[in-house]
C-alpha cells in the first residue's frame, strides 16, 4: 500500500501515556523497522498504536520513505488536540500532470465512502472490485470498503493524494497522471510519459 493514515495527539492527555498514535496500512517490514518505539499493540486489523509523540513517528516514518501529503484536525472529543496525517511512500516515476480531481468522504472507521468524478471506465474497474458498491449517489458512486484501501486502490489507477480535510467525517482530494493522448500539452523533453489510462485499467483488471 502506498499510502498511510497517522493520526495522534500534539499535547499529553495524562502522565502514564502523555501520546497515542495510531499508524494505518503499514506493511510488515515497516512495522519491523518501527519496534523500536514502544507500542500499545493493534486496534484493528491495520493499525497499530505507538505510544510516542507524532513528531517521533512522523519523522521515522521519514527515514522509511514516507512523506505528508495532507494533514487536518480531527476534532476528536471536540478539543482540537488530534490531527490526522496522509503520508505516501514516493516511487521513481515523473511528476503528475495535473487532471481532474475525485474526493470522498468518510470516517476512517468506516466500511465504506463516496468517490466523485471518477469515468465510467474507472467506476466499473472500481465496482468489480468492491462487487457491492453502487452509483447512488449524485456524480458519484457509493464504494463498499474502507477508506484507506480504496485510495490505495484509486493509487493503482494512477491518483495520488493532494489533500485532505473535515473532522468526523474527512474527504480526501486525489489527482491522476495524463498520457500525452487525454492532455495535449507540452511535455518537458526530460520527463517520461506516464501511462495511459487504458493500460493502467487492464493492469488493474489483471
Amino acid at each position: 500500500m502506498p499510502y498511510i493514515i497517522v493520526r495522534g495527539n500534539l499535547a499529553s492527555y495524562d502522565n502514564r501515556y502523555p501520546w497515542r498514535v495510531l499508524v494505518s496500512g503499514l506493511k510488515a517490514g515497516d512495522i519491523e523497522q518501527l519496534s523500536r518505539f514502544a507500542s500499545g499493540g493493534y486496534c484493528d486489523d491495520s493499525t497499530i498504536v505507538y505510544l510516542q509523540h507524532p513528531c517521533v513517528i512522523l519523522s521515522a516514518l521519514e527515514v522509511l520513505g514516507y512523506q505528508v501529503v495532507a494533514s487536518s484536525s480531527t476534532s476528536v472529543k471536540q478539543d482540537y488536540n488530534e490531527y490526522m496525517w496522509t503520508m505516501r511512500k514516493d516511487f521513481s516515476e515523473p511528476e503528475p500532470v495535473p487532471t481532474p480531481i475525485t474526493a470522498k468522504p468518510s470516517a476512517l472507521s468506516s466500511s465504506d465512502c463516496d468517490a466523485f468524478g471518477l469515468d465510467p471506465e474507472e467506476i466499473v474497474a472500481l465496482t468489480k472490485r468492491f462487487p457491492n458498491s453502487k452509483a447512488v449517489v449524485t456524480n458519484g458512486v457509493s464504494i463498499k470498503g474502507p477508506p484507506l484501501t480504496v485510495i490505495n486502490t484509486l493509487s493503482q489507477l494512477g491518483y495520488k493524494v493532494v489533500s485532505s480535510t473535515g473532522e468526523i467525517e474527512i474527504t480526501w482530494t486525489l489527482q491522476r497522471e495524463t498520457s500525452a493522448c487525454e492532455c495535449p500539452m507540452p511535455q518537458p523533453p526530460h520527463r517520461r510519459q506516464p501511462l495511459h489510462r487504458s493500460t493502467l485499467l487492464q493492469e488493474f483488471d489483471a
